[in-house]
């Protein structure tokens, strides 16, 4: 076992100061796509401790050094807009690898904080350009419909399971789970002079994509912003066309809240804090 050498502080000073003006061997020069085929192989498989242990004794490389302004900003750079060939090989990496977060759950008091996290917080406007530019023209290849397609032909889904979902996409606990809302029916009021009437009101245009009856070749759907189907009034109603009204499945709050404020702006509409409709009589 080799023993570990302590310099003293004269010796540090002094090889400090014969390295002054040194240049190192690599400087300027650059290492071969060979070398670099064999450095990356050699490493392949190796894994790396986030955290390193060091031996008593044992002094980080880095420990009292800092990186400058300029080498902190061109890191900062390549980790914000890295380029097409690095996202690519990124991808691939990941490529059957399970994400970090698999397996594990939050605890509590971590749901406690995020909840916290996330009351009383709004859209901005800014933010709610951001989406409606996301979701525009967001439409799954049939390739990749039909992958989807391949994967659970064939697969069982159990009561419990369904619920949940219900559940999920009423954004209630399972506890409290009723019924399906979807299989209820509309009312009577919900005929298509009504629906007309709102597609002519948003201009026959898909609130988000905007795109026209003429481009889809089909009427607009009219989709119950309270996910209601009980509250066919105008201001509870919107035109999607069918690509966007698929999407508002899901997070169901978040599509309340955009939709509620989309039309507060453009219609003067009044709804409550808790996303209640006012109606002026």
């Amino acid at each position: 076992m080799v023993k570990r050498i302590h310099l003293s502080e004269e010796h540090k000073r002094k090889l400090s100061k014969a390295k002054k003006g040194y240049t190192p061997w690599i400087k300027g020069k650059h290492q071969t796509e060979e070398a670099k085929r064999k450095l990356s192989e050699s490493n392949k498989g190796k894994h790396f401790s986030p955290k390193t242990e060091f031996k008593k004794g044992q002094i980080s490389w880095n420990k009292g050094k800092h990186w400058s302004n300029e080498t902190k900003k061109k890191i900062s750079q390549s980790k914000k807009n890295p380029s097409k060939e690095t996202r690519k090989k990124m991808s691939l990496a990941k490529i059957g690898k399970p994400t970090w977060m698999k397996g594990r759950h939050h605890s509590k008091e971590s749901k406690r904080k995020l909840s916290e996290t996330h009351k009383g917080k709004t859209l901005s406007d800014e933010h709610k350009r951001k989406i409606k530019d996301k979701l525009q023209g967001h439409l799954v290849s049939e390739e990749t419909r039909r992958k989807i397609g391949d994967k659970h032909r064939g697969k069982f889904v159990s009561q419990k399971t369904i619920r949940k979902i219900s559940a999920t996409k009423q954004c209630i606990p399972l506890s409290e789970w009723k019924e399906f809302i979807h299989f209820k029916p509309y009312t009577p009021d919900f005929n298509e002079s009504f629906k007309d009437k709102i597609r002519k009101r948003d201009n026959n245009k898909c609130i988000i994509c905007d795109k026209s009856e003429e481009e889809l070749k089909r009427k607009l759907d009219i989709h119950h912003i309270d996910y209601n189907k009980l509250n066919s009034f105008p201001q509870n109603c919107i035109s999607l066309c069918n690509s966007c009204h698929t999407k508002t499945g899901i997070n169901r709050n978040q599509w309340t809240t955009f939709f509620q404020s989309l039309l507060k702006e453009k219609y003067s509409y009044k709804y409550t804090q808790d996303q209640k409709i006012i109606l002026d009589f």
